[in-house]
């Protein structure tokens, strides 16, 4: 099939409104998560409670005061990858806070976990922004990359950098 002029033209306009939705749908999703934390490396055990066992991190580790009102829902995250299902390690538990508030205290709190080899926090990155992020810590290493509310950072030459893209990265590094 030939393309005319027109219909290239056509093409790249269709392909950019395509770019800008699939970036608009990403931070649609990403915002319905921004209550959500994923905690990693909690033992899983059968007929377990991980409310319980994440307000037992809250308060041990973290040294927040949190309760049940605080969290809205919470449990393991589910595997698709046989790779993962047969790994050692727990599957991390997947928290939704009632407010963002909360869900900030205890993100600004993972300090607290410093030096402790069983537990970390992660925000709960939509499947692009995790992809980016994997990339960016791949070619800055991950002392120089970090997440804030659902956006990825990269430090380089003493300046914050913003990336929302694999474009970024590339014109980055």
């Amino acid at each position: 099939m030939v393309l005319t002029k027109s219909n290239r033209e056509e093409k790249k306009t269709l392909e950019k409104e395509n770019a800008i939705l699939c970036t608009k749908i990403d931070d649609l999703e990403q915002y319905s998560r921004r209550k959500n934390l994923r905690i990693y490396g909690v033992p899983q055990e059968k007929g377990e409670d991980t409310t319980k066992k994440v307000l037992d991190i809250c308060k041990n580790v973290l040294k927040l005061d949190t309760s049940v009102h605080d969290i809205d829902r919470c449990h393991r995250i589910r595997t698709k990858s046989p790779k993962k299902e047969n790994s050692k390690k727990p599957p991390a538990i997947l928290v939704k806070f009632v407010r963002y508030n909360t869900r900030r205290l205890v993100f600004n709190n993972k300090k607290m976990l410093k030096g402790n080899k069983l537990y970390f926090i992660k925000e709960d990155l939509t499947k692009t922004r995790l992809e980016i992020l994997t990339a960016a810590n791949e070619i800055f290493g991950f002392k120089n990359v970090f997440t804030l509310d659902g956006t990825i950072y990269v430090y380089k030459e003493g300046r914050r950098h913003s990336i929302r893209s694999v474009a970024d990265l590339d014109k980055l590094s």
